[in-house]
């Protein structure tokens, strides 16, 4: 566990070069996937816990330390838990919902205590959070379904060698 938050911190601290902040925020939750499926979601929300703490104090990009506080450091874990439910579509819709949620606060928490400038969803003039939101809500989707086929590939490709390491 500690070398997986270890890792992730690595990944969220390449944040200094302003190049992938919503990218690299995302990819360091990834890190938790192999700990929920070889532990249990609770090691997994764990390391997600230690990795916020550490990155809430050392990251320097303030709006990819808020993404993943905020969501994309227990969501894979999260998820995991969710893809089990036999409903697909209340599944699908707490997804959205968790996403929602997160970002929007996320929103609000960066223009009211951290000083995100309001112009910052505006096109040419014309203010466009809701364009934003929605666009975000596709990629999302995107995201939730790499999610999925990277637990498989690591089910299918990972697991069997880990397993036999740690037998």
């Amino acid at each position: 566990c500690g070398v997986i938050c270890a890792l992730s911190i690595m990944v969220l601290l390449m944040t200094l070069f302003p190049f992938a902040t919503y990218a690299l925020a995302a990819l360091a939750g990834l890190f938790f996937i192999p700990v929920v499926l070889e532990l249990n979601v609770r090691y997994g929300l764990a390391c997600y816990a230690v990795t916020a703490a550490l990155a809430f104090f050392i990251t320097p990009d303030m709006e990819a330390k808020v993404l993943f506080i905020l969501f994309f450091g227990y969501y894979p874990a999260v998820q995991l838990r969710l893809n089990l439910m036999r409903n697909t579509v209340a599944s699908w819709a707490l997804k959205f919902l968790i996403f929602n949620v997160a970002v929007v606060g996320g929103y609000v928490l960066m223009l009211t205590t951290i000083g995100l400038p309001p112009d910052s969803f505006t096109i040419g003039g014309v203010h466009l959070p809701y364009v934003f939101l929605a666009a975000g809500n596709v990629v999302f989707a995107v995201y939730d379904v790499a999610i999925t086929r990277v637990t498989a590939m690591y089910r299918i490709r990972l697991h069997p060698m880990v397993k036999k390491l740690f037998k």
